[in-house]
């Protein structure tokens, strides 16, 4: 099974990327990354898990990397 990460999830860029990497069989899963408490229109799919952090934070990084990613065995 492999994972990407997507950082900018919530914005029309991010969103394409997510259905493109979904409808291509490049991944199984996706780990969206965005600023917003909730993506309501990311979480229709059961292969996205959407993740609020702020990325400028070092905690917030750290807690992303060694949590959610490592958990899914994010590797791009």
């Amino acid at each position: 099974m492999s994972a990407a990460l997507v950082t900018g999830a919530t914005t029309p860029i991010g969103r394409a990327l997510i259905a493109e990497l979904l409808g291509s069989g490049a991944c199984d899963r996706v780990l969206a990354v965005g600023l917003e408490k909730q993506a309501s229109d990311l979480a229709d799919d059961h292969r996205v898990e959407y993740l609020s952090a702020d990325l400028t934070r070092h905690r917030s990084v750290r807690r992303l990397l060694f949590g959610p990613a490592r958990e899914l065995g994010v590797q791009t």
